[in-house]
């Protein structure tokens, strides 16, 4: 639920913040604020945490559901300029539904620039 309301919470660096919240969204922290004393202990923290390695579940229109692990990456060493890198298991159905999008988009590509 945390990462639904304000995504960018899960992004690293010592600046993450939420960005202005959607009316829709400001509407249902609103009213979980009302009917849950949980909710709203744990909303007024405003607790941000760092998170640089972990998985996300995707659904693709064309090749479905898939899911990917990432990690962030600070290269130069600072902060807030950040890397991620994602990768699936060797051989997984994840990793064949990816290559299949690489190929489609590049498919794509070539043809959207021959000359006709």
């Amino acid at each position: 639920m945390h990462q639904l309301l304000c995504p960018k919470a899960f992004a690293p660096g010592p600046h993450a913040k939420c960005p202005e919240p959607h009316e829709k969204l400001s509407a249902l922290v609103g009213e979980l604020s009302i009917r849950s004393v949980e909710f709203r202990s744990w909303w007024s923290k405003h607790n941000v945490e760092r998170r640089t390695t972990g998985t996300k579940s995707y659904h693709h229109p064309l090749v479905g559901d898939l899911t990917v692990k990432y990690q962030a990456l600070n290269p130069s060493g600072d902060l807030d300029q950040v890397v991620f890198v994602y990768t699936t298991e060797p051989g997984s159905a994840d990793e064949t539904s990816l290559r299949l999008l690489a190929n489609w988009h590049d498919g794509e590509r070539h043809e959207s620039t021959v000359e006709r």
